[in-house]
């Protein structure tokens, strides 16, 4: 396991079942850790989120990367006018995200899911590593959840498959 700044990689090889990966989001998910999960096809990288999400009423909403394109993550730009009269390009909000707004406003807590990002083109990798690092995309932020009191961030969790050459992927920096 190799750990950037507040993004921890694991190899799903390294957990016995799936619900060792499980019990690692239960406690990655309450920091603002961001989990990036590498295993190869059908392993149940995918089923361990659906499943933890399911597990503890947290709405998922799932992004694959290898479907997206940069306007999809960030939105459409837009032209406005400031009050002082100043023309200023702001970006659309992406469907993706107004739905965990609403789920956030109704109380449930949200898992970002980043499928295939190393499968994605270049510029939709780069824009998605602001969410996971950052847990925002140019200017939109990921919502946060109040539960009884307590404010929670978006959980965010990718996953990858091996650059070992079974698999048409790009590596991803250190």
């Amino acid at each position: 396991m190799s750990e950037t700044s507040n993004t921890k990689l694991l190899n799903a090889k390294d957990f016995v079942n799936m619900s060792q990966l499980e019990e690692l989001y239960t406690v990655a998910c309450d920091t603002t850790v961001s989990v990036l999960v590498e295993g190869d096809h059908g392993i149940g990288k995918s089923e361990s989120v659906y499943a933890f999400a399911e597990r503890n009423n947290f709405h998922v909403e799932p992004l694959f990367l290898s479907h997206q394109e940069v306007a999809d993550l960030i939105g459409i730009p837009t032209l406005e006018r400031s009050a002082d009269d100043f023309a200023l390009t702001t970006w659309s909000k992406p469907i993706w995200l107004h739905r965990m707004e609403q789920a956030a406003k109704a109380g449930k807590r949200c898992v970002l899911f980043l499928d295939e990002l190393n499968r994605a083109q270049t510029e939709v990798r780069q824009a998605s590593l602001q969410l996971v690092l950052d847990k925002q995309i140019h200017e939109h932020h990921l919502p946060t959840t109040t539960v009884n009191g307590v404010t929670f961030g978006t959980f965010v969790v990718a996953a990858t498959n091996p650059a070992d050459g079974f698999y048409q992927v790009d590596e991803l920096d250190p």
